[in-house]
């Protein structure tokens, strides 16, 4: 029973990248991630990716690059457009 919850909120997940992705016309990723003991998934676009980066070469922590945010999502949209989506 959970692994059908957990392929039914990553399905949820996924549905909800593409929606914004045709809204906005950026790239999402979804990424797995662990919160109080707990899977979960986050839906990660452009913008938040470089303002986390910019955030941790300020604090000295390591950044995540793109070949790695790749390697850690589960699923990802298509790049991104430079046109205004309208739907």
């Amino acid at each position: 029973m959970k692994k059908l919850l957990k392929r039914l909120q990553l399905w949820l997940y996924i549905q909800k990248a593409k929606r914004i992705y045709k809204m906005t016309g950026k790239q999402c990723f979804v990424v797995p991630v662990l919160t109080r003991g707990e899977f979960s998934y986050q839906i990660i676009t452009n913008q938040i990716h470089d303002a986390y980066n910019r955030k941790a070469k300020k604090m000295g922590n390591k950044q995540i690059t793109y070949p790695e945010l790749l390697a850690m999502c589960v699923y990802k949209t298509s790049p991104g457009t430079t046109k205004e989506r309208t739907l």
